[in-house]
């Protein structure tokens, strides 16, 4: 395997990258554990190595193979070289050190899972946009199965699962070369055209969140949303109404924040604040208003897969 050797600029570079995969507060955890541990698939690794999870572990064997089977001019070797030259900013996401992982251990599971991750979202894709089931040859139970599916997307969310968006990305620009479209309504209209991998993780956040997301007003150049650090952050940066986007932005570049305690639904009833359901179609569940004394919150379903 190719060594790769840290230049002064990349070593620059890596003392400004601040950890952003934290395992859950201990306080969390302890209220509810089974909120915050995967339940199918282990991505990263916090939960990597788990018993329960070793089955889908196999199952990332095989989504390596159709991943390599996207580039033929690539080898398993050749991909394994990639990331071992990204090892070192990828650890310093993390803020723990996982030094029981050696460099070979470590570069292994962050191919495998990056794999794993890059073909099930393209599964995904695949699943929603082509209509003849027999074409749908990249499609496996982990797509089809619809609790297998729904599950996989609730694990993808969990801030102890994540790995670096970077290193997803690379491997993903590695292995399908083709033109990517920048027309967002083609994901579902389109099956000859390639999303880019930002769009393709919406995926997920499709299927769990209630009430719909419109592409249309999603600013993908926005920088929030195309460098989000991980899927958990891409999920939040999504999910922003538009205006808190705007003075969240603001924010970061003065370095400032705000805190304040926000009152009780109750106390604000007393306080005279009335609360109304808005209705319309494709916004936002946290485009959430305060006008003269009312609170407007979206209306949504709450189903089994929310």
């Amino acid at each position: 395997m190719e060594q790769h050797t840290i230049n002064n600029e990349e070593r620059e570079a890596l003392a400004d990258e601040a950890a952003c995969i934290f395992r859950v507060h201990e306080g969390l955890r302890h209220a509810n554990e089974k909120a915050y541990t995967p339940k199918l698939v282990s991505i990263g690794p916090y939960h990597h190595g788990q018993p329960k999870l070793l089955a889908m572990q196999k199952r990332k064997e095989r989504y390596l193979e159709l991943l390599l089977q996207r580039n033929n001019n690539q080898s398993k070797d050749d991909y394994l070289d990639s990331m071992n030259k990204l090892e070192e900013r990828a650890r310093k996401y993390y803020a723990d050190s996982f030094d029981h992982l050696d460099s070979h251990q470590f570069v292994k599971m962050m191919l495998y899972d990056a794999s794993f991750v890059i073909e099930f979202l393209l599964g995904m894709f695949e699943f929603r946009v082509v209509e003849d089931k027999h074409q749908q040859s990249h499609v496996g139970d982990e797509v089809k199965v619809s609790w297998k599916r729904i599950q996989i997307c609730n694990d993808l969310m969990l801030l102890e699962n994540q790995l670096p968006f970077f290193v997803i990305s690379e491997f993903y620009d590695m292995s399908y070369g083709m033109i990517v479209t920048q027309n967002p309504n083609q994901i579902h209209h389109d099956p000859t055209s390639t999303p880019t991998l930002t769009r393709l993780a919406m995926l997920p956040i499709l299927e769990k969140l209630p009430g719909g997301i419109d592409f249309s007003k999603i600013d993908f150049e926005n920088t929030s949303v195309s460098e989000s650090k991980h899927f958990l952050a891409l999920v939040h940066n999504v999910c922003l109404p538009s205006c808190s986007r705007d003075e969240l932005n603001d924010h970061q570049n003065k370095n400032q924040r705000t805190c304040f305690n926000m009152p009780c639904v109750i106390e604000l009833k007393d306080a005279g604040v009335k609360f109304e359901a808005r209705e319309e179609h494709n916004q936002s569940m946290f485009d959430i208003h305060f006008e003269h004394g009312h609170f407007k919150i979206p209306k949504f379903k709450v189903s089994d897969s929310t």
